[in-house]
């Protein structure tokens, strides 16, 4: 597995997990991914996995903290 598709994992896990929806613990998640790789390319598929796993959710809280994490990757890091 390689850093992109760990770093969506646990963001996964992350927005599964009820007792620990931190949006701000996940945007640290990304920052550090980025700050290791520093692409442009990184932070367009996380966003795709991540929209990914945000159309395969079930949970309406899950699909809640994927879409603030994506629209907080829309407008900081790829607008």
């Amino acid at each position: 597995m390689d850093k992109i598709e760990a770093c969506v994992g646990d963001l996964v896990t992350i927005a599964k997990s009820v007792a620990s929806q931190d949006l701000s613990q996940a945007k640290r998640r990304l920052e550090l991914l980025f700050a290791d790789t520093g692409s442009f390319g990184t932070v367009q598929k996380v966003r795709d996995q991540l929209a990914q796993a945000l159309n395969q959710s079930h949970s309406p809280n899950e699909k809640r903290f994927l879409g603030e994490l994506i629209t907080w990757l829309d407008r900081e890091h790829l607008t």
